[in-house]
């Protein structure tokens, strides 16, 4: 059974993270990184997917800078379709909302180049890939860069 939850910093430390993923291990573990997402959490519905009692992925946003937000996931490799599929519908619902706020402008994230279930997800999402950050991880690989922009503004008539 597939269950979405809020996001506790806790859920961080019992993923079995993807290998594609594992570098962020190391951060995940530290309880200063999961309070950090935590904090941003109730404000933009940061959530955990359990499976079968089990939390497969976690995801949520941030705020980078003004107007703009990351998104982040962390996801499991024991994860059936139909549990992506729900992730991606959560997701969703938390951009549209970030979106139709006029304090945001745009979510953008990064994925790992040669990762097809995360780029799957971005272009699900209807994120843009924008380039390739060459050795841009904490491990030095290559990691896309995705970005997602508000709805442009009803063009004004001009009388």
């Amino acid at each position: 059974m597939i269950e979405i939850k809020p996001f506790t910093p806790a859920d961080l430390q019992l993923l079995d993270l993807q290998p594609e993923q594992g570098q962020l291990a190391a951060y995940f573990q530290d309880p200063a990184y999961g309070a950090e997402l935590a904090r941003h959490a109730d404000r933009w519905g940061a959530m955990t997917l359990w499976l079968d009692g089990t939390p497969r992925a976690c995801a949520g946003l941030l705020p980078k800078w003004q107007g703009v937000l990351t998104a982040w996931a962390a996801i499991t490799p024991a994860i059936p379709p139909r549990a992506w599929a729900c992730i991606a519908a959560v997701m969703e619902g938390r951009l549209q909302r970030a979106l139709a706020d006029p304090a945001w402008w745009r979510v953008e994230t990064h994925v790992l180049d040669g990762w097809p279930p995360g780029h799957v997800l971005m272009r699900h999402l209807r994120f843009v890939p924008e380039g390739l950050h060459p050795c841009w991880g904490p491990d030095g690989r290559d990691y896309w860069v995705y970005g997602r922009l508000c709805p442009p503004a009803p063009k004004q008539e001009i009388v």
